[in-house]
């Protein structure tokens, strides 16, 4: 294609565009804010967004928003774009029921994306346009039951048709019910196994190769 000056215009304005929607930040996070650098990172990446300057991180997350995070989640492990880091043993924490059962806020989603995105891209291969086949360990996918105008829909039809949400999901039934701990665990969990098998093909997971050749005596 010729390049002239309204398409290298054009070509600019959209590279400045895109790089003005992933330079945003928080102004209502301080810099000394325990999850500053957390915000930071999701925000860096184009995970959880920031609306007029605002990150609002003591908002309980619902499960639609929850729902779009797991999936630019997703697409953002899938490109490599988080730097690989070595995991280093935490301490144990048993939650009380108090606990277990209260929202997750927007600060503690964006912690626990940074804290493990780069744990989990160290232990997935690199993505190689190869289609593998699926793991007969992972649920066939379910029936999409969101309807198509909610804003959430093309995020669960990413995810189901990739098989990052199945069973418990709560990314299946998005909507303005908050999101609990283990709820937001196990929605992550399994979206970490459907990406894994996405782009893995292991011995299991491949077309049944037929009986072993025997041995001549």
């Amino acid at each position: 294609m010729k390049l002239t000056r309204c398409n290298l215009s054009f070509s600019l304005t959209a590279v400045v565009i895109s790089a003005a929607a992933y330079a945003q930040t928080a102004t209502d996070v301080p810099k000394t804010h325990w999850a500053s650098s957390a915000v930071a990172d999701v925000v860096s990446h184009g995970v959880m967004p920031v609306s007029g300057g605002k990150f609002e991180g003591d908002r309980p997350v619902t499960r639609t928003e929850l729902t779009v995070t797991l999936a630019k989640f997703a697409r953002s492990l899938e490109k490599g774009a988080w730097p690989k880091i070595d995991g280093k043993p935490v301490k144990s924490h048993e939650m009380g029921a108090s606990d277990a059962a209260r929202p997750v806020t927007r600060y503690e989603l964006a912690a626990l994306i940074s804290r493990i995105a780069g744990l989990i891209v160290k232990g997935l291969p690199s993505a190689t346009g190869k289609t593998f086949n699926g793991s007969e360990a992972l649920p066939d996918r379910p029936k999409i039951t969101v309807p198509k105008a909610d804003p959430a829909y093309e995020s669960v039809a990413y995810l189901v048709k990739n098989r990052m949400a199945f069973g418990a999901s709560v990314a299946l039934r998005p909507g303005p019910a908050k999101v609990t701990p283990k709820e937001t665990s196990d929605a992550i969990a399994i979206m970490i196994a459907g990406l894994n098998d996405r782009l893995t093909d292991e011995l299991q997971n491949k077309e049944d190769p037929g009986s072993p050749p025997k041995h001549k005596d």
